[in-house]
């Protein structure tokens, strides 16, 4: 039961951590550069992907000692 609850949160890890790059690639980046004010599209930029950083950073830390555990077990 317990190996089945870290492979759930391995899962849940890896879409953690690829669902904003792919937002980031298809919908933010291409939007941004739309944008004809430098300034106003260098600090939009900043401030999205740094809130992204703090969440793929947290998913990628899950991604390894989840990893890492079932490896373990294997």
């Amino acid at each position: 039961m317990f190996d089945a609850f870290v492979l759930w949160l391995h899962l849940l890890g890896a879409v953690v951590f690829i669902g904003p790059q792919i937002f980031l690639a298809a919908i933010a980046m291409p939007a941004i550069r739309s944008m004809s004010d430098a300034k106003a599209r260098q600090d939009l930029t900043r401030q999205i992907t740094r809130g992204f950083g703090m969440l793929a950073g947290g998913a990628l830390v899950l991604l390894l000692v989840t990893g890492a555990w079932n490896v373990m077990q294997a």
